[in-house]
């Protein structure tokens, strides 16, 4: 029996800016810059040359059947890849470019039919890519873990049977009696997918959230949460590929950074060389210190109403609670980590402490 063997491949399909966005509902849709860059990734999996099967996941909102079928016949006509074996799906960010008239944008995107097809054929070679960089996987491994506090359902269900969006909490008017509560369940778990290699690892990553993290105000592309997991994964990997002593080395100057040191100066002003003052090490550049936010004068801390972004007519609804009083370290000589404040809706209640902490340095 054969061995499995599986190929991955990043492609940045990213468009020249000013192309209509898709996920939002605005009166400008074109975009006007790029946040982050768009990627496709493709994972190719053969247990035999003949028998292939390939996952293509863009940075995109959605993608109809003609889509779907294009990306197919732009694959099958640079590999050895059956159209019906390549699954297609989009990440669902909503900073992406609409690649078809979905949602009702048949006349932002009949303009730019020839910019929409040269960024998904360019996805496509992600897949070409992948399929001849077949490499026989040492395992393939699944597991999952769950993520709480992260993912919410934002259709609420109201006394009367009727149903609320989240975001219409910030109107005014709204009434946090008349919500029972959510209209369904929240699905926690995140599934990984990885194919281990001798030197590296590829990973499929399931997880439902809405990317929206960037909304309507937004009008830069951008892969939204979806990217900047992906690279989080893949920073973890690095690290565990470390051997032991590197591996803690990372972690202890990952979450200490060196304060600022002054040089020695010489008579004239100058700053002395590096190699000749007894303060630095070699090879070692000082990082600046980071900044703290500035304490408000009402609330005498670094979070209130003017640096939330909510909606001024929305405040007389909401209020800003504390977390719980500072617990005593339970190491000496050492500062208490400092919570930091959040809104809440009223009604709420201060028992949902944020779990977010400022790292004491």
């Amino acid at each position: 029996m054969s061995r499995l063997q599986v190929g991955v491949a990043s492609v940045d399909f990213t468009p020249e800016p000013g192309l209509p966005l898709m996920g939002n509902f605005r009166s400008d849709y074109a975009a006007r810059g790029v946040h982050d860059p768009l990627r496709a990734r493709a994972l190719v999996l053969a247990g035999k040359p003949s028998e292939r099967a390939a996952v293509l996941a863009l940075d995109i909102c959605m993608l109809d059947r003609q889509n779907v079928a294009f990306l197919r016949e732009a694959i099958a006509a640079e590999c050895d890849l059956p159209p019906e074996n390549v699954l297609i799906h989009a990440t669902h960010t909503h900073s992406a470019p609409a690649p078809s008239g979905m949602l009702g944008m048949e006349a932002e995107v009949a303009p730019y039919a020839a910019a929409i097809e040269r960024f998904l054929r360019k996805a496509a070679t992600a897949v070409v890519q992948a399929s001849r960089r077949m490499e026989e996987a040492a395992a393939l491994e699944i597991g999952s873990v769950t993520a709480p506090r992260v993912s919410f359902n934002r259709r609420l269900r109201r006394r009367d049977g009727a149903t609320q969006m989240n975001w219409e909490s910030l109107q005014p008017g709204f009434d946090p009696a008349e919500i029972l509560s959510p209209w369904g369940p929240v699905d926690e778990e995140l599934v990984c997918l990885a194919a281990r290699f001798e030197r590296r690892t590829a990973a499929l990553v399931n997880f439902g959230l809405h990317p929206a993290i960037l909304a309507g105000d937004n009008w830069l592309y951008s892969a939204d949460y979806p990217g900047y997991l992906t690279e989080a994964v893949a920073l973890s990997r690095q690290r565990l590929d470390l051997p032991v002593p590197q591996r803690m080395l990372w972690r202890r100057e990952s979450r200490r950074l060196p304060r600022p040191i002054p040089g020695p100066r010489l008579r004239d002003g100058r700053a002395a060389s590096a190699r000749s003052s007894p303060t630095r090490r070699r090879g070692h550049s000082p990082r600046p210190r980071r900044s703290r936010p500035a304490p408000c004068a009402s609330h005498g801390n670094g979070w209130c109403w003017s640096r939330l972004k909510i909606d001024p007519a929305a405040r007389a609804g909401a209020k800003l609670f504390s977390n719980r009083p500072k617990a005593a370290s339970a190491r000496p000589g050492r500062r208490p980590a400092r919570r930091l404040l959040r809104a809440a809706p009223a009604g709420d209640g201060a028992s949902r402490t944020s779990r977010t902490r400022w790292k004491s340095w």
